[in-house]
């Protein structure tokens, strides 16, 4: 199921065992090696600690209209004795306005949106809101997460688009004079070898 992260930010956080709501779904930490949501800072968390708190996407059973659903408050953690997840958040990435150029250097806009897979927390798609004067005339683009070609902190680089050159009827016909075909009316007389002709 796909999902803008608009709509994920602020969905609650339902605990399975009890029913009730523990934690709001706040901004997502972002994994830029695999471009992938790998948790959600946990907003309002009653976990009853004041650091930040966080929910790994691992975590997270389902979504269903009330939420996000977890095991039990107990999947929302504190940042203590989580190095991999601090050295992510240490990266300081962020999808938003984020520059996104193509592989021709040609700046497309930057990012306004994304779309996530909530199978897996992928972000497979890149809404991208174009240069101020383009904007004028062009709707969002929208990057797929296939035509990614590089992350970078300041930039995402994506495939240059390309369209196929047409063809043309001149085209056709400088193909068909081009080739080389035996002309049936000029065919070399029968039992005539090429010594004979000389």
């Amino acid at each position: 199921m796909l999902m803008s992260i608009r709509r994920l930010i602020g969905a609650n956080v339902v605990s399975l065992r009890t029913g009730s709501v523990v934690s709001e779904l706040d901004e997502p930490i972002i994994d830029p090696y695999h471009l992938k949501v790998v948790a959600f800072y946990a907003d309002g968390s009653d976990a009853g600690d004041e650091d930040a708190t966080v929910l790994y996407t691992d975590d997270i059973r389902m979504f269903q209209s009330d939420g996000a659903v977890v095991n039990d408050r107990d999947d929302i953690l504190t940042l203590d004795g989580l190095p991999r997840l601090q050295k992510i958040i240490d990266y300081g990435f962020t999808l938003d306005d984020i520059k996104v150029v193509d592989t021709s250097g040609h700046r497309l806009g930057k990012v306004s949106d994304y779309i996530i897979e909530l199978t897996n927390f992928n972000i497979e798609q890149l809404y991208v809101k174009p240069k101020f004067f383009e904007s004028f005339n062009t709707t969002n683009l929208i990057i797929g997460r296939q035509q990614i070609v590089k992350v970078e902190p300041d930039k995402i680089t994506v495939e240059a688009p390309t369209v196929p050159k047409k063809q043309t009827a001149l085209d056709d016909a400088k193909r068909v004079i081009n080739q080389n075909y035996e002309n049936p009316f000029r065919k070399k007389p029968a039992g005539v070898s090429e010594a004979e002709k000389e």
